[in-house]
Formats: C-alpha cells, structure tokens, sequence
C-alpha cells in the first residue's frame, strides 16, 4: 500500500474541506493502522505526515482527533522516531491518550510514553500533565502483563532520572509497587524496577523509604 502512495492519497483526503466528515474520518483511520507498522514510519516522516497528525490532534471533531493521536502514539513506539516526534510537538497528543479515563487507551499509549521518556525534554512534561498515574497502575504484574509492567517500570525510571520529578513519583506510591516488582520472574522487570529504585535511592530523602519497603534486600538479592 504505501509503496502505491496510499499515504499521500489518506493525507490529502483528511485535509480537504470539500468532502463529507466521515470520508476523513475513514482516511484517518487507515492511516493510524498504516502508523502500527514500523517499516512504514519513514514515510511518513518523508511525506510530511507528521506535523499534520499533530496539528489534527487538535481538531475540534473528536474522532479525528481521537484517530490522529493515536497515530501519533503508534509512531512514538519507535525509538528512531522519538525525537522528530517530540520537536514535531507529538508528546501532547500522546499526553492527551493518557489522560483518557479508559483504562485500555492508557495500556495502547504506555509503549509509546516509554519510548519518549528516553528524552531529557519530555520528563517533566510527562510526570506534570497526567500521564504518571497511568504509568503507575500498570506496574504491578497482578493487574498487569508482564510487558506492561517492565515497560511502566523503564517509564519510571527514566523519569525519576530527574531529580524534579522524583517526589511526583515517590508521592504516586511508587516505591513499594516497585519494590513488589523486584519479585517478578521476569529479569526485564527486575531491571527495570531495580533501575527505577537506584534512581530515587540515589536521592538522601527517599533512600529511607526504599529500605523501609524492603527494596534494599531485593536490590542485593538480583545481583
């Protein structure tokens, strides 16, 4: 499809102000199904497609608004895409996603604000404009699949990479969720959460509360 220039063919179909809602609407579908393939994200860095999903993640029709972030959110997942996603502005769209009340909207965006907490620029966006508190609940592997939980875990501990964002984070409780999963079977989740504790550790005031939640031990006990 996009090797025929399905891509453009979508895009000019969701610009245009000549034609009916849904037919740009349905353009803007395809195309967030087009951003779920990694092979295809060149393209749409080379055809412009960028700056438009952003600006459309604004749109005051909700659907197109809705399908356009979502876009954006499966473009973030690539980490050869995170900073033309974040100097095109992609991180608000994507901080929109994470705001929503569905639990699985929040599930479909953790992948992406994983990718972007990578980038010393959008830490403290993402601690300060709602998305930790879904990046929390998805820490614990009851609630959670195992990838959920070391992608939240990676999360936080790029986060608590900076020293502003750490009392948001310890505040969210997340000490003793990540203290819990120092227990996981996975080793990518062990690392991650023993990552995230060593950052907040790292800090005189909240080493006392990793120990005090047993972390201490568990830290030892993975190495």
């Amino acid at each position: 499809l996009m090797k025929v220039g399905v891509l453009e063919q979508l895009s000019s179909l969701a610009r245009s102000g000549k034609i009916e809602l849904e037919i740009r609407r349905a353009a803007m579908v395809a195309i967030a199904n087009l951003a779920q393939c990694f092979d295809n994200h060149d393209d749409f860095v080379s055809q412009g497609t960028i700056p438009m999903l952003v600006s459309f993640s604004n749109s005051a029709d909700p659907e197109i608004r809705n399908y356009s972030a979502f876009a954006v959110a499966e473009l973030s997942r690539n980490s050869n895409m995170m900073e033309i996603i974040t100097n095109e502005g992609g991180l608000e769209p994507v901080l929109y996603l994470a705001r929503s009340d569905d639990k699985n909207v929040q599930r479909q965006v953790l992948p992406a604000l994983t990718t972007l907490s990578f980038l010393d620029c959008n830490k403290s966006a993402i601690c300060t404009n709602g998305a930790l508190p879904p990046i929390v609940d998805c820490i614990s592997e009851s609630r959670n699949s195992v990838d959920e939980s070391q992608l939240a875990c990676c999360a936080i501990a790029n986060l608590a990479e900076a020293a502003n964002n750490m009392s948001l984070v310890v505040n969210n409780g997340c000490i003793p969720l990540l203290s819990g999963a120092l227990n996981s079977d996975s080793e990518s989740v062990k690392r991650e959460s023993a990552r995230a504790l060593g950052n907040l550790a790292a800090n005189m005031d909240y080493s006392d509360l990793v120990i005090k939640h047993g972390a201490a031990k568990r830290l030892v006990a993975c190495f």
